[in-house]
């Protein structure tokens, strides 16, 4: 194989999705490339990489099977890939090895889970890592406080999405009155999704038949947002659980609603950017970078639950306002956050190894 990806499980997440994102655009530009995963083989994005046929490897068993079988695989692989704290923690064993092959490390998140051995791990991953990279500026500077590294020598490569469309303008929706607001999003407190639920029963009663809300996710929170919207007023909200169907969610709504406290940026936002979709999020972490208020997108404060009903109330007063917007949206994604773009990014750094 040319290249190696390696990500800790084929969960929905951020560095998940990027790395599908990359390998099937690895694909179509003819190389070959593969998946290493230590999560299941009925992860949800495990079958878009079977359906565009990349070979996925499950590394599952005790510590000594698994790193048998990633050692059989790093001797016919150019390339090893790394996208995960945890894997870097996995692979701690075979460090002398490592050091013999091409290994890069893309870092996606400004946090890592507490498990045992992880900054030893990553001590010693730099004695075999030949380029370290970051998906942002916040990520790069977090490994000052996670793992002791200096963040001088990493540079930050963009998370990159494919730039889709959505069949027939969906502003039909819209003028019928019925504005459907979606939630994609791990179900943690952290994501504050009830502070949406709290603005929507808020509104004037004239709103109240004029939105549904769809969620798409799964999470620790799930039961006790259930309950809180049993407790609403007149709120239609729809639980759809998990779905690794991008086209499926995207194309059920009408705009995004993000209400985290705290984030990177959450690819969740470049999806829905690049399918035509706006955003409504908090401003935090790198999204006031990606969001222009009321240019490509709303920002609000976090936890501010009267500046989101300030946005909803202008927004169903005025849906038409947001065809203009959509287009800004895409168009930002397509010029700064392309698939093609960071698949070009890597392909020269591959090169320099």
């Amino acid at each position: 194989m040319d290249i190696l990806h390696a990500v800790s499980s084929l969960e929905i997440g951020g560095a998940e999705k990027f790395v599908v994102n990359l390998a099937i655009k690895q694909q179509e530009s003819g190389i070959d490339v593969g998946v290493v995963s230590y999560g299941e083989p009925m992860n949800p994005l495990q079958s878009l990489l079977s359906e565009n046929s990349i070979k996925v490897f499950n590394l599952q068993g005790n510590i000594l099977s698994r790193s048998i079988k990633l050692i059989k695989l790093l001797f016919s692989t150019k390339i090893f890939h790394i996208h995960s704290p945890a894997v870097i923690r996995a692979c701690f064993p075979l460090f002398p090895l490592l050091s013999l092959k091409k290994v890069l490390y893309t870092i996606h998140g400004e946090n890592t889970a507490k498990l045992s051995m992880m900054r030893l791990s990553h001590r010693i991953a730099k004695l075999y890592l030949n380029k370290t990279l970051a998906v942002s500026e916040g990520a790069k500077d977090s490994v000052a406080k996670r793992y002791a590294w200096s963040p001088d020598k990493i540079d930050v490569v963009k998370n990159g999405v494919p730039i889709r469309t959505i069949k027939n303008e969906k502003d039909s929706s819209i003028e019928g009155n019925i504005l459907k607001i979606g939630i994609i999003s791990r179900l943690i407190p952290l994501k504050n999704v009830s502070l949406l639920f709290d603005a929507l029963n808020d509104l004037p009663l004239t709103y109240k038949k004029r939105y549904c809300v769809e969620v798409f996710g799964d999470g620790s929170d799930l039961n006790n947002l259930k309950s809180h919207a049993k407790n609403l007023n007149d709120c239609l909200i729809h639980f759809h659980g998990p779905c690794s169907n991008e086209y499926h969610m995207y194309s059920s709504v009408d705009l995004l609603v993000l209400c985290s406290n705290s984030e990177g940026l959450p690819m969740s936002i470049l999806e829905a950017m690049s399918y035509g979709l706006p955003v409504v999020s908090t401003n935090v972490g790198a999204i006031p970078k990606v969001i222009s208020h009321e240019i490509n997108g709303f920002l609000y404060p976090p936890r501010n639950k009267e500046a989101l009903k300030t946005i909803l109330i202008q927004i169903l007063d005025n849906p038409h306002s947001l065809i203009n917007i959509k287009k800004m949206a895409q168009k930002y994604v397509l010029e700064h956050y392309s698939i093609d773009q960071v698949n070009r990014d890597y392909k020269h750094i591959y090169q320099k190894l």
